[in-house]
C-alpha cells in the first residue's frame, strides 16, 4: 500500500534513489550498532530489507516506462536478466562473514547507495507520456 501510494504521488526516480540509499545506509549503519541490541537491529534490517523489496517493485514499472514501445519487451527482459545476476552471486557474500562480519554489510551498503545515486541520471516518467518511438525517447524529459 505504501509503494502504491509512492507511485502515485512522487517521482519515479526520487523514489527508487532514496529507497535504495535508505536500504544502503542502514547496511552501512548497522555495523556501529553494538551487537547487544538485537531488537534494534532487527528493526533496522525489516526496514532495509522493506525499502529493497519497494525498490525491486517499482524498479519493473519504473523500466517498463522508460523504453519506447518498440523495444519495450526487449528492454525490460534485459534489465530483468540483468537483475538477477545479483540473485546468483549473494549466496557468495555469505562466504563473506567467514572473512570478516562487516565486509558483506560494507559491501552490499555501498553497492545499494552507488545504485541510488546512479538512479538520479535516469529519466524521470511520472506523468510523462510513455514513448512510442525511439526518437521520441531521445527528446524525454532529463
Amino acid at each position: 500500500m505504501i509503494v502504491w501510494r509512492l507511485m502515485l504521488a512522487s517521482p519515479r526516480r526520487i523514489i527508487i534513489a532514496s529507497l535504495f540509499i535508505l536500504s544502503g545506509g542502514i547496511l552501512l549503519f548497522i555495523e556501529f550498532v553494538p551487537s547487544t541490541l538485537h531488537i534494534v537491529i532487527t528493526i533496522m534490517m525489516i526496514i532495509g530489507k522493506s525499502a529493497t523489496t519497494a525498490a525491486f517493485t517499482i524498479i519493473y514499472i519504473f523500466s517498463s516506462e522508460v523504453y519506447p514501445t518498440v523495444v519495450r519487451n526487449m528492454g525490460l527482459g534485459a534489465c530483468s536478466m540483468a537483475s538477477r545476476i545479483g540473485s546468483i552471486i549473494s549466496p557468495y557474500f555469505a562466504f563473506l562473514v567467514a572473512h570478516s562480519k562487516i565486509l558483506a554489510f560494507i559491501l552490499m551498503g555501498s553497492s545499494m547507495v552507488t545504485a541510488g545515486l546512479l538512479s538520479l541520471i535516469l529519466p524521470e516518467t511520472h506523468h510523462q507520456p510513455l514513448p512510442e518511438t525511439i526518437q521520441e525517447m531521445q527528446i524525454m524529459n532529463w
